[in-house]
């Protein structure tokens, strides 16, 4: 098995440490990939003044090509959050301010994928489609980018709130107690879904992990999917919370591609997260547990999907201080502050 890195250290993953070396894997994120191709981000800001600090792990999803959507939502989401939190205080204006950015990301992406679809409609019209295979094929692929995502946002450093869609995975790490799921898997396995998807009048029995990954997502366009008839693929996140936080709590994010490593290698979701809360207990970077955890992995030299893990820690205390203004490398957004930025758009609209 090839390599696993950090960003730390300028390779392809990317990441960052905290600067308590005590504190186990704080505040730190690392991905592995057999090809070495990175597509999933980790974002971290804060918004309103600090008042609102979020966190949010964003995966390609194996429908599609994974070039373009992941990067799209990491650019879009954080100024949609910045826009609605700024204004929330109680706790259905936080549940309608991530419910809302989210859906405001989804319909900017599936308006900037209209002049791909009319160059589809019209390859597929051609009277002779073999000359434009190869571009309906690329077309057809970006068409059918999603994405998965689990977003975290701590209010005023005491409430916790959770939104997810796909089959990104979250834990919360209190003390010595059991890690506490805080989101739902989105998929043909989950017989909710099943439930739902069978209300829309769609024969269930046929659907497969293979034809249908996730059943929740960002982007995936339905006219793609789905010509016509209902549309089995929602954009309506599940969400969690507020739940009160304590001294010592910590976020554990497991990308879907983890997640399926690990299902695939016999483990189950509860041994999985006994694995994670006896893990993360122990002091080390996150490139050091995601090394552990895929050391008790069976997965075979090809393994087509990246593995994500990003540990954040939710008090303030322990929350490293804002780094030095620095270039980007497009991965990892520091905690930034975006209330300026609401405030030039406020300024604007009056």
């Amino acid at each position: 098995m090839p390599t696993r890195s950090e960003s730390t250290d300028g390779s392809s993953s990317s990441g960052r440490t905290g600067s308590n070396d005590t504190v186990p894997a704080a505040d730190t994120w690392a991905s592995w990939h057999a090809a070495r191709a990175s597509h999933n981000r980790c974002l971290q800001f804060r918004v309103n003044s600090g008042r609102a600090r979020v966190s949010c792990l964003l995966c390609a999803t194996p429908m599609g090509s994974p070039r373009w959507l992941v990067p799209f939502v990491a650019r879009r989401l954080p100024r949609e959050l910045a826009k609605r939190l700024v204004h929330a205080s109680q706790p259905e204006q936080v549940q309608g301010a991530l419910c809302a950015s989210l859906q405001a990301v989804h319909e900017a992406w599936l308006q900037s994928l209209e002049p791909t679809l009319s160059r589809r409609d019209e390859l597929l019209q051609a009277p002779d489609q073999r000359p434009g295979e190869a571009s309906l094929t690329a077309l057809e692929a970006e068409l059918s980018s999603s994405c998965s995502l689990a977003l975290a946002v701590v209010m005023d450093g005491e409430q916790l709130y959770v939104a997810n869609l796909g089959r990104t995975r979250v834990l919360l790490l209190r003390g010595e107690e059991e890690p506490q799921p805080l989101t739902v898997e989105h998929s043909v396995r989950n017989a909710d879904e099943l439930a739902r998807l069978a209300h829309l009048g769609l024969d269930t029995s046929t659907l497969t992990e293979q034809a249908l990954p996730v059943t929740r997502c960002l982007g995936a366009h339905p006219r793609r999917r789905r010509p016509d008839g209902p549309d089995p693929v929602s954009n309506e996140p599940e969400l969690c919370g507020p739940l009160n936080m304590e001294s010592g709590c910590r976020l554990v994010f497991l990308s879907d591609g983890l997640c399926a490593a690990l299902n695939c290698s016999g483990i189950s979701v509860q041994e999985a997260d006994q694995l994670v809360g006896r893990l993360s207990s122990q002091p080390g970077s996150a490139r050091q547990m995601l090394s552990q955890l895929l050391d008790h992995c069976q997965l075979p030299a090809d393994w087509p999907h990246e593995v994500t893990l990003m540990v954040v820690s939710l008090c303030e205390e322990e929350a490293p201080p804002p780094p030095p203004v620095a270039p980007s490398d497009g991965r990892v957004d520091p905690y930034v502050d975006f209330t300026p930025l609401v405030h030039a758009l406020e300024a604007v609209a009056r």
